[in-house]
């Protein structure tokens, strides 16, 4: 129906190609048509939007507190922990401005805010002596024809070049396109984003008493301009602002027109706390980890949190470690090393210090020491002979004695 419509010899070709401007500026407007947020408006909104920080924050912090442990694969098909190594020491202090936690801290923000988040890799005579967070938004131009196959990278308005084997990218894939930037969940909820940050400036402008009129008031004693200008003033002074529920008293004869609704009528609050619940839906965050444990007691905050843990910090954390080894450890210090991750969780501990009371043969003094949070006896000696080096030059033979020494030690007390 509609193509013979358009169709119709009796209009114009250039009417039926498409509606004129005016007819869909009308529909726009009675529509109520709403230009959504970009996705870099909404990462522009991280700062001012309270509940989209708290949801990044609480997943970047999580991360932050998982204990990186470096391993050698060892030709039997088991594998080594070392305590000691060049890659440990560049992890724990990465640069000059982050230390470990907040290098992990500052990639996980970037990938929940942007879907993706580069590594610059600054190096001395083939040495990696730096390890650099850079953000999709500092990104000019990725490695092309154009560019060279490098990267452009904009840092306070100083353009630099980087070879592309000095930068290495992670990003979360969009799966409706592979090869494009990265997708992230706080792009995912842009529109309820928009919608929650509309409601905190509504509420402002409502208090505030420049929004809509809530109602309109007729005086019909009042012939005077100058009388009607004067209860005008007197009005406003006594109900704007904070006070705009006060009742106003005056001696005249008037009548009020209910304009606009007030808040419980409009349901703005619970507006609000719709479109908060599914930001945080969509980060996977219990209501439990948000303060809110009114519908719930400690076994459940325990098991919201253990889930937490498992569903969302530990797959973020391998699937950041996963291309750290790929394109940094494995690829510039041996193929044969690779970090691995652990966020304990405090039901986990209590059920491993219950399992050490009763069974306290079952566990060595290292594992005892490291559940309780205390160094282990290796870092310990580790610790020691880095520091008998610095003030006195131990030699290799009194090293090895310690080391045998600590070791018979361990023995004996766990016999």
């Amino acid at each position: 129906m509609f193509k013979k419509m358009f169709q119709n010899k009796n209009l114009s070709k250039d009417r039926q190609k498409k509606p004129s401007g005016q007819v869909l500026n009308f529909i726009n407007a009675q529509s109520g048509s709403v230009v959504s947020y970009t996705k870099q408006e909404v990462i522009n909104r991280y700062n001012t939007t309270p509940y989209l920080k708290v949801c990044v924050d609480k997943i970047a912090n999580g991360c932050a507190t998982s204990k990186l442990t470096l391993h050698k694969k060892l030709k039997n098909g088991g594998d080594k922990i070392l305590s000691n190594s060049d890659v440990i020491d560049l992890i724990k202090k990465p640069n000059e401005l982050m230390g470990g936690k907040d290098f992990i801290r500052t990639l996980v923000g970037c990938m929940e805010l942007y879907g993706e988040v580069f590594i610059y890799l600054e190096k001395f005579q083939g040495k990696i002596i730096y390890m650099y967070v850079i953000s999709p938004n500092q990104v000019v131009q990725k490695p092309s024809k154009a560019s060279g196959f490098k990267y452009r990278i904009n840092i306070d308005g100083k353009l630099y070049l980087a070879e592309r084997e000095d930068v290495v990218a992670i990003k979360d894939f969009d799966y409706s396109n592979l090869y494009g930037n990265g997708s992230s969940k706080a792009n995912s909820v842009g529109a309820n984003i928009q919608t929650n940050n509309e409601i905190t400036k509504y509420l402002q402008t409502y208090f505030n008493n420049s929004c809509v009129p809530n109602g309109i008031i007729s005086l019909e004693d009042v012939d005077n301009i100058d009388d009607i200008e004067q209860i005008k003033q007197d009005y406003n002074i006594n109900t704007s602002g904070f006070s705009r529920f006060k009742t106003y008293f005056i001696n005249k004869k008037l009548t009020y027109t209910k304009t606009s609704a007030n808040l419980s009528e409009l349901g703005i609050v619970e507006l609000q706390e719709f479109e908060q619940k599914t930001i945080r839906n969509a980060f996977c965050i219990p209501e439990e980890l948000m303060g809110n444990t009114s519908n719930t007691n400690r076994s459940g905050s325990l098991v919201a949190k253990d889930t937490f843990i498992s569903e969302v910090l530990q797959p973020r954390m391998e699937q950041i470690l996963e291309v750290i080894n790929i394109q940094i450890v494995q690829k510039h210090y041996g193929e044969d090393l690779f970090f691995t991750s652990s966020i304990e969780s405090d039901s986990s501990k209590e059920m491993t210090i219950k399992l050490i009371t009763a069974c306290p043969s079952a566990f060595t003094l290292n594992e005892v020491r490291e559940i309780s949070g205390y160094d282990t006896k290796i870092e310990l000696e580790g610790k020691f002979i880095d520091k008998m080096k610095k003030e006195s030059g131990v030699n290799s033979a009194y090293e090895s004695d310690l080391i045998d020494q600590g070791g018979k030690n361990e023995k004996t007390n766990n016999q």
